[in-house]
């Protein structure tokens, strides 16, 4: 039996217990399929000139066993580490915080060429912006790419209320609500005519989508690895605001999957799996006739692993690497 040797790339700098990555990680080397499984973090000095001059491929990488953890030292990155290549690896799992650049995205994409790679670089590229959910208009809300003042004022008159979100924003960034007399970021109250004249500075992109006024039901992540559905996650806005996001205030609840996301999930993923987005979210917000409908698809770094390990145990932990296992291994066999 064929067995393989997994390379994990991160950026511990920014985590906490709850990333994914660590019990995800330490289960890896049970799993019957893998060989070895070693982790890497951008974040230590000695690998910082890998994606910043992009002319190296090799890293500095430690052994990954059932005992990796999250400290808020980062020890596991920094002891016992050895140099290694690239190509002393069968597939690379990319667990790095967004945004990443074309550019990075590019040399990683050719670093890793002889590898599997998932979430696969050009497909993050292609799917990590806003603009995607723009291929899947019957699963949202109404939307429009807005490139100018006037395409702003235009879908405003049209639906009286509407969100603008950067397209390459993420964890509710740079996200306005605009209706025809006001303009709040976050729960901050802006002058109009100041935001527009604003944007007449410089070029920008937004997605403006309807404004849902059942947001107070809560925004829904949607954990998806390989097409299967690991579990869900309802993020309850706080009281004086209208942003879900856990950086916003947001708080998390317990939830089930509806029957509309679920043909989400069905008619999202074989254009997901065809750019090599393995594991992704989806995000659902309830629309003026009750019904879940997509807002967000997030394929970088993508959590809520943890949090089902703390609700359920080992066994979620367990489908997720098996899954993650077959989309590598049938990427594999397509070359």
């Amino acid at each position: 039996m064929k067995t393989y040797n997994i390379l994990i790339i991160t950026d511990h700098t920014n985590h906490s217990v709850q990333n994914s990555v660590y019990v995800m990680a330490s289960e890896m080397p049970n799993h019957e399929l893998v060989a070895s499984v070693d982790i890497t973090s951008l974040g230590i000095p000695q690998n910082q000139s890998f994606l910043k001059d992009r002319n190296a491929s090799t890293l500095w990488v430690n052994a990954v066993d059932s005992s990796l953890k999250f400290t808020e030292d980062g020890a596991c990155f920094h002891k016992n580490l050895s140099q290694k290549s690239i190509r002393a690896y069968d597939f690379v799992w990319l667990r790095l915080p967004p945004p990443l650049s074309a550019a990075q995205l590019t040399f990683l994409k050719d670093v890793c060429k002889h590898q599997v790679i998932v979430n696969n670089p050009s497909g993050i590229e292609i799917a990590g912006t806003k603009k995607y959910l723009l291929n899947f208009p019957e699963l949202c809300a109404p939307m429009r790419l807005c490139t100018t003042v006037d395409d702003i004022i235009d879908f405003t008159e049209k639906h009286e209320e509407i969100v603008l979100k950067p397209i390459n924003s993420y964890g509710g960034k740079g996200i306005v609500k605009l209706d025809r007399e006001n303009v709040w970021e976050g729960n901050k109250l802006l002058s109009k005519l100041d935001f527009f004249n604003e944007l007449y500075k410089n070029p920008f992109e937004y997605l403006a989508v309807k404004f849902l006024k059942n947001v107070r039901e809560g925004d829904k992540r949607i954990v998806v690895i390989n097409g299967e559905i690991l579990g869900a996650t309802l993020r309850m806005p706080a009281t004086d605001s209208w942003l879900c996001n856990i950086s916003s205030g947001g708080t998390p609840t317990d939830t089930i999957i509806t029957p509309e996301e679920l043909e989400m999930v069905r008619t999202v993923n074989p254009f997901l799996k065809k750019l090599g987005i393995a594991m992704y979210g989806l995000d659902t917000l309830t629309n003026d006739a009750g019904k879940r409908i997509l807002s967000e698809i997030n394929v970088t770094s993508v959590g809520g692993v943890y949090q089902f390990h703390q609700k359920e145990g080992r066994q979620p932990v367990q489908k997720a690497v098996n899954e993650l296992l077959k989309f590598f291994i049938e990427k594999a066999n397509e070359n």
